[in-house]
Protein backbone atom coordinates (compact mmCIF):
# COMPACT_ATOMS: atom_id res chain seq x y z
CA UNK A 1 0.00 0.00 0.00
CA UNK A 2 1.17 3.20 -0.67
CA UNK A 3 0.14 6.93 -0.10
CA UNK A 4 -0.18 9.36 -2.19
CA UNK A 5 2.56 11.70 -2.19
CA UNK A 6 -0.19 15.00 -1.52
CA UNK A 7 -1.92 13.13 1.65
CA UNK A 8 1.40 11.91 2.78
CA UNK A 9 2.72 16.02 2.95
CA UNK A 10 -0.28 16.99 4.69
CA UNK A 11 0.15 14.15 7.02
CA UNK A 12 3.58 14.66 7.71
CA UNK A 13 2.29 18.53 8.30
CA UNK A 14 0.07 17.84 11.01
CA UNK A 15 2.62 15.80 12.88
CA UNK A 16 4.19 18.88 12.78
CA UNK A 17 1.90 21.40 14.18
CA UNK A 18 0.98 18.62 16.67
CA UNK A 19 4.72 18.53 17.85
CA UNK A 20 5.07 22.00 18.22
CA UNK A 21 1.82 22.41 20.25
CA UNK A 22 1.64 19.29 22.50
CA UNK A 23 0.89 20.88 25.46
CA UNK A 24 -2.08 22.87 24.35
CA UNK A 25 -3.47 19.72 22.42
CA UNK A 26 -3.05 17.81 25.73
CA UNK A 27 -5.03 20.47 27.84
CA UNK A 28 -8.65 19.39 29.07
CA UNK A 29 -9.83 22.19 27.56
CA UNK A 30 -9.41 20.84 23.65
CA UNK A 31 -12.16 18.73 23.11
CA UNK A 32 -13.10 16.24 20.49
CA UNK A 33 -14.61 18.73 18.07
CA UNK A 34 -11.37 20.60 18.46
CA UNK A 35 -9.72 17.42 17.34
CA UNK A 36 -11.79 17.56 14.35
CA UNK A 37 -11.22 20.77 13.03
CA UNK A 38 -7.71 21.06 13.87
CA UNK A 39 -6.49 17.61 12.60
CA UNK A 40 -9.36 15.17 11.23
CA UNK A 41 -11.32 17.60 8.83
CA UNK A 42 -8.13 18.60 6.94
CA UNK A 43 -6.75 14.98 6.71
CA UNK A 44 -10.04 13.92 4.70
Amino acid sequence: MSLDPDKLNSLRELVELFSSNTSQYKSVDYDESNVRVDFIDKYN
